[in-house]
């Protein structure tokens, strides 16, 4: 599998919280890529000496013809050279991978996210308030505290357009709770409540791999197999 590489420019840098970033970048030549909502790719910043290969997924709409975005946590010495490159900067991005995508037939869908798992969600999410195909969404959103939850505004602004609830879950919240959410981290129980299964949802599991691999036996003893959709990068 030979993979292709796209000099990108980067346009925008900004901090979501402590530790995320939300990067925009457009291709020096051509247009920008075609992807499917929820796919990846690989990011090479060209005078890094690479330790390992970093793949993100897109956060941007594939309908967004203007740039591509990501949603970035620091979780090391590349992640955190990547968050202090500058405007104008050039890094290398690969062409589109992964089969964990949105179909356009999907009517009920529940997405059960692990923190910087977001990202191929937004990208979903993005596309479908465009297209206006969906009867409703149940996301579960796991994060460490209110100020780690990514894209705050956008989703409550994308909640009064399309049915989509938003239930969060915090690991280490402290603080009293603005929001309806619960302490602790995702369970079954949580699931059960808040998910209606009888609708027969498509359910979406992502975030990091140890957050997934602790979800699917999970979601194993309640839900439909077929309709469980994960992607292990």
């Amino acid at each position: 599998f030979n993979m292709k590489f796209f000099d990108h420019r980067i346009i925008d840098i900004n901090f979501d919280s402590e530790d995320v970033f939300i990067l925009k970048v457009k291709p020096l030549r051509g247009r920008v890529l075609n992807f499917k909502p929820g796919q990846y790719t690989r990011i090479i910043i060209p005078d890094h000496p690479k330790t390992r290969e970093h793949f993100f997924s897109f956060a941007s709409s594939p309908e967004n013809k203007s740039y591509l975005e990501f949603c970035i946590r620091i979780y090391g010495n590349w992640t955190k050279a990547l968050s202090q490159l500058k405007k104008g900067k050039i890094i290398k991005i690969s062409s589109p991978m992964g089969s964990f995508i949105w179909k356009n037939g999907i009517r009920n869908a529940v997405f059960i996210v692990g923190g910087i798992g977001i990202s191929p969600f937004m990208s979903m999410l993005r596309y479908i308030v465009k297209k206006n195909s969906i009867e409703k969404i149940t996301l579960l959103y796991g994060n460490r505290t209110q100020q780690t939850i990514s894209y705050k505004k956008e989703l409550e602004e994308i909640s009064k357009k399309i049915t989509l609830k938003i239930i969060h879950i915090f690991s280490e919240e402290k603080e009293k709770l603005y929001i309806p959410a619960y302490h602790g981290f995702i369970t079954k129980k949580i699931i059960e409540k808040e998910i209606d299964f009888s609708a027969k949802p498509v359910i979406f599991i992502t975030g990091p791999q140890v957050f997934i691999e602790k979800m699917l036996p999970v979601l194993g003893k309640i839900a439909d197999k077929e309709k469980i959709k994960f992607e292990l990068k």
